[in-house]
């Protein structure tokens, strides 16, 4: 496989990118049960912030390298959290759709992107 055959050594210096990466995608994917309330919102940030400290030292990267994942994560769950709040409790799964379809259309499309068209 073309993308593994250069896959960074050592492999936990991505230990970050790659909790963003799950942090999106559970977001997205769990949204009405992560995020039904406001203190709910709270809990998922507070609970996110520690992890990121220990990605950071996992990946051997100065704590404030990790701010931008760690907003990014914030931001996402707001934007989330926001479109549940905003919008009638029976399209929330339409939201879902949505979300899901900016995540893994996007991861799609970047693999895609990469692989066939000229960046690999």
């Amino acid at each position: 496989m073309p993308l593994s055959a250069h896959y960074p050594q050592p492999a936990e210096s991505l230990a970050v990118w790659q909790l963003l990466a799950l942090n999106v995608v559970t977001l997205s994917l769990l949204s009405p049960v992560l995020l039904r309330n406001w203190t709910a919102y709270v809990g998922v940030i507070l609970m996110s912030a520690p992890m990121f400290v220990l990605a950071s030292i996992l990946s051997s990267r100065e704590l404030s390298r990790v701010a931008i994942p760690f907003s990014a994560t914030v931001i996402w769950a707001t934007v989330m959290r926001c479109a549940l709040a905003f919008v009638p409790t029976r399209f929330h799964l339409i939201v879902v759709a949505l979300a899901n379809l900016l995540t893994f259309g996007g991861i799609a499309s970047w693999y895609v992107a990469h692989e066939f068209v000229g960046g690999g």
